[in-house]
């Protein structure tokens, strides 16, 4: 694939937010009203396939204070545009509205525990978005069909079934940085892993040594037993366990979806079945955060959390040198690159599935800066 550096410009001179291809950027995050500073750097890539095309990404540096990013992973049954859409739709939405919700927020104390005003916010945000789906979506198609239906009937003197119609959806798994911690919010199966230096990390011949990595997601689908029970009370149901597909189903509407939770999707939403209700997961960053990976599930369904993690690891420390920008964009490269090869020789299987990832680095500038000096003393 040879993603190799970012083709975008930086976020620090570009006004517009790109979704898709290749982007990275970098800034220094400053809490309001106190010293506390935090270095960060972070790259973005999509590998579309050609039949879909249909993931999207955010990234956004909000008031100096704040970076928002985020994977959406659209979907549709009729059209890859439906699913491409939403997915743009809730990538703007996401990191702008969000922002709006919490700027007042950030920097408090507690702010970034998982029972917070923070957190509240991100829910908030979440379900207005879903909201306004479900209102264009009654107005656009279901008004529609129903009428429809109803001129039908008239005509023939009975009562017709009906299945609404699928429209589209996305996963959002939307991450917010500030000095003094992480915030995730997440519907769906596209997953993040925060990787952290363990006592005595050190640079050594096989990437990922000493880093602890730990799952701040967990997959909405039916294979997590509180998903699988939380639809079934709200009146959803499951189809092809057997089979192995997992896929969820509602009454009085047509087809199915693989995830419980999504964005979008609106008749799958009745009764909360499907539900655009965000899990949130609260970190605070301290000198050991290493880095943070968004990606969707045509990532995952190829490699585990910790290999996704060792060739992150290996490629900022192989660039560590470079801008920071840089090494996080030849980071997402290189997980994809992999992802690409592996396929090509039949060591993984290829499946129609975009692949989207980003990398956040922290203390970027402080690891370009002892990743010279390193060099500089080995050279004396």
């Amino acid at each position: 694939m040879g993603c190799g550096a970012s083709t975008e410009k930086s976020s620090r001179t570009s006004p517009s937010m790109p979704m898709s291809g290749q982007h990275s950027g970098a800034a220094v995050l400053r809490a309001s009203g106190s010293s506390a500073e935090l270095s960060v750097a972070f790259g973005a890539a999509t590998l579309p396939h050609p039949q879909k095309d249909q993931d999207r990404f955010a990234l956004r540096v909000h008031g100096g204070s704040t970076l928002l990013f985020g994977i959406f992973d659209g979907h549709s049954v009729h059209s890859v545009e439906s699913g491409r859409g939403h997915a743009e739709a809730a990538a703007r939405h996401c990191v702008t509205d969000l922002w709006g919700r919490t700027r007042k927020l950030v920097g408090r104390d507690g702010a970034f525990e998982v029972a917070s005003p923070l957190s509240e916010a991100a829910v908030a945000s979440f379900t207005a978005h879903q909201a306004a789906c479900e209102k264009r979506y009654e107005r656009e198609v279901k008004a529609p069909v129903l009428r429809k239906k109803s001129q039908l009937e008239a005509e023939i003197g009975e009562e017709l079934p009906l299945e609404l119609p699928q429209e589209g959806g996305t996963t959002a798994t939307v991450g917010l940085v500030h000095p003094a911690g992480l915030l995730i919010a997440w519907v769906g199966d596209s997953r993040a892993l925060l990787c952290r230096r363990e006592a005595g990390y050190k640079v050594g011949p096989i990437a990922g040594t000493g880093l602890k990595t730990t799952s701040l997601t967990r997959d909405h689908n039916l294979d997590d037993q509180h998903e699988r029970e939380r639809l079934l009370r709200a009146g959803g149901k499951t189809m092809g366990r057997e089979s192995g597909l997992k896929s969820v189903s509602v009454a009085g509407v047509e087809g199915s979806l693989k995830v419980t939770r999504s964005l979008g999707d609106s008749p799958f939403h009745k009764g909360d079945a499907v539900s655009a209700t965000p899990s949130v997961a609260a970190q605070p960053l301290g000198d050991d955060a290493r880095f943070v990976v968004v990606a969707s599930d045509g990532v995952w369904d190829h490699f585990s959390n910790e290999r996704v993690a060792q060739i992150v690891d290996g490629a900022l420390t192989a660039h560590a040198r470079d801008s920071a920008e840089r090494a996080c964009a030849a980071a997402c490269a290189a997980v994809l690159d992999e992802i690409s090869l592996g396929q090509q020789n039949g060591d993984l299987k290829d499946h129609v599935d975009d692949k989207s990832i980003i990398v956040v680095q922290f203390d970027a500038e402080g690891e370009r800066r002892r990743a010279t000096e390193a060099s500089s003393l080995s050279q004396s």
